[in-house]
């Protein structure tokens, strides 16, 4: 639950407490995108709203 905007906050939290840092953030309506970097690591986030609930797209790309 929650804004799309809250959810955004939440994620941009727990990111960077786990050493994830805000590349970009951006809103277009509604919709918010987080991208986040952690060494070669990129992590997308999308939350959108849908109904009555948020949805969140989380697309990461692991460099090993």
């Amino acid at each position: 639950g929650g804004s799309t905007s809250d959810v955004a906050g939440f994620y941009q939290s727990e990111m960077q407490n786990k050493g994830w840092s805000i590349d970009r953030s951006f809103a277009e309506g509604d919709a918010r995108v987080l991208v986040f970097r952690k060494g070669l690591n990129t992590s997308n986030i999308l939350i959108i709203p849908a109904g009555n609930m948020t949805q969140v797209l989380i697309n990461e790309e692991i460099i090993k």
